[in-house]
């Protein structure tokens, strides 16, 4: 349909037929940057249409980076707009070695246009932009990610922080993590951090709330039976017997 609307002599389709064939081209590389048909998608969509927008220009490098197909990506590349495509640049730029360049693009896209890139893109930029350094530095170079990331995707740069920090600083990193990001994808860890620490550190009235707000908040997860059974024991220190048995009850009815 796309190559019928695009070469017809007659002018018989409407802008709104143009933008369907266009839209299904996007749907497509939007969910499935790395499927079967990807790189077919990619050839008809520039055929379709060679004016093609800066956004649409970047899933088109990214079906090409995803296919190895490295320079077709960069020719993309100069079609699209940093915005969009540094992370996908950046992933190129490491496909072929060139460090300097995946440095580059990784921290100065992280710092402007986090907020614009794809969530999976952005992890792919990150990690690999650490695996360049040496196990030694990349706490260095993770954190110099993290002072200049802004945005909803920093959350990822901030659970790789916490989990490399030294043991002291740990659980500030996961309260101040959690209260910037307490829907995130890494608040469920980030609390669940918290709550045993205030239980390593015998902070049991702390770590009676926060067993309350994790079980409310994240009831099917696969830790609530822990925080359960550990919100059990904190009863049992306050003689709160039948707050205990409770807890321990619903440990036994439902898990």
């Amino acid at each position: 349909e796309a190559s019928k609307i695009r070469y017809s002599s007659k002018r018989i389709f409407s802008r709104s037929k143009i933008a369907k064939v266009e839209t299904s081209f996007r749907h497509y590389l939007e969910k499935y940057p790395d499927g079967r048909l990807a790189v077919n998608v990619a050839n008809n969509w520039k055929k379709f249409n060679p004016n093609i927008k800066a956004q649409d220009a970047a899933l088109i490098a990214r079906a090409y980076y995803y296919a190895q197909m490295y320079k077709e990506a960069s020719e993309m590349f100069k079609k699209s707009k940093l915005d969009y495509s540094w992370a996908v640049q950046a992933a190129t730029a490491y496909s072929i070695h060139d460090w300097q360049k995946t440095k580059s693009l990784t921290e100065s896209g992280i710092a402007k246009y986090g907020d614009k890139t794809d969530e999976n893109d952005y992890k792919l930029a990150v990690d690999n932009y650490l695996s360049i350094f040496e196990d030694n530095e990349k706490y260095k170079y993770l954190s110099k990610l993290f002072s200049v990331a802004k945005g909803k995707n920093k959350d990822y740069i901030w659970n790789l922080k916490c989990v490399s920090s030294p043991q002291a600083a740990k659980t500030a990193c996961y309260k101040d993590l959690y209260a910037n990001f307490p829907n995130g994808k890494y608040s469920e860890i980030a609390l669940l951090q918290v709550f045993f620490d205030a239980i390593r550190s015998k902070n049991y009235m702390a770590a009676r709330e926060l067993a309350r707000d994790f079980i409310s908040k994240y009831p099917k997860s696969e830790n609530v039976p822990k925080v359960i059974f550990w919100a059990g024991k904190i009863e049992q220190k306050y003689n709160n017997t039948s707050a205990a048995a409770s807890y321990y009850q619903n440990i036994v009815n439902n898990y």
